[in-house]
């Protein structure tokens, strides 16, 4: 549910992690394949928690937390707390990218990070990037006469 708007930006509240997790991850799909995302770079940040009602508006801890962790993003990126990421569980199809513990702005205690991204097929099978490592270096002793 859309909370309010925010200039540029919207406060949405959902139901559950993975729903937040998986509307995020849309919404970024949706703008890479109509090609606006190479003109439009939007950044997300998702934190959970109990906010406190203010008539229409939402306020608190929670509220405040989120946005230090969209303030973190880049353009383009999904960024979320760890809290968000044990809520959710895992997400077929994506990937959490520990981005580290981060310092944010107003809030006492750094805060784990982690990066939702789609989980791209590999070019070539990771035993072939391996096998091909290992060639290369067996390549190189053979050179050097070792």
């Amino acid at each position: 549910m859309i909370i309010k708007e925010l200039g540029d930006g919207f406060l949405i509240s959902f139901s559950s992690a993975k729903r937040a997790l998986l509307c995020a991850a849309e919404i970024q799909q949706l703008l890479e394949r109509s090609g606006i995302g190479e003109e439009l770079r939007v950044r997300m940040g998702l934190h959970a928690g109990e906010p406190v009602k203010d008539g229409q508006d939402v306020i608190g801890h929670a509220v405040n937390v989120a946005e230090r962790v969209m303030d973190q993003a880049a353009g383009g990126q999904i960024l979320l707390s760890q809290l968000v990421k044990e809520l959710a569980g895992s997400l077929e199809g994506f990937q959490f990218v520990d981005r580290g513990e981060q310092r944010l702005k107003g809030i006492k205690q750094p805060l784990r990070l982690y990066e939702l991204q789609p989980v791209r097929a590999l070019a070539h099978p990771l035993d072939s990037e391996i096998d091909r490592e290992l060639e290369e270096l067996e390549r190189r002793l053979r050179e050097e006469g070792l």
